[in-house]
């Protein structure tokens, strides 16, 4: 099964957030954290509250971590890029 292409910057922006989000757990991730990697506070918060919407991504204590259902998607598909 071949990759779908990016469409657009967001999209490529949330899946680099969720990618990320995916390869830190079980360890979550800060807001500055993903600030950092990302290089803007409105774009990554804007991409997680979009992956939070999805229910990709769970916001707990401060920290972002994948929800269930992402992690259980990232094993059956494979390892993220």
């Amino acid at each position: 099964m071949e990759p779908r292409p990016q469409t657009n910057p967001t999209d490529a922006l949330k899946r680099a957030v969720l990618v990320s989000v995916l390869h830190a757990h079980p360890k979550a991730l800060t807001v500055e954290e993903l600030r950092q990697e990302f290089g803007g506070a409105v774009a990554s918060e804007a991409a997680v509250d979009a992956l939070e919407s999805v229910g990709l991504v769970r916001r707990d204590r401060g920290g972002i971590g994948p929800t269930v259902a992402a992690v259980e998607m990232d094993r059956l598909l494979g390892p993220t890029v």
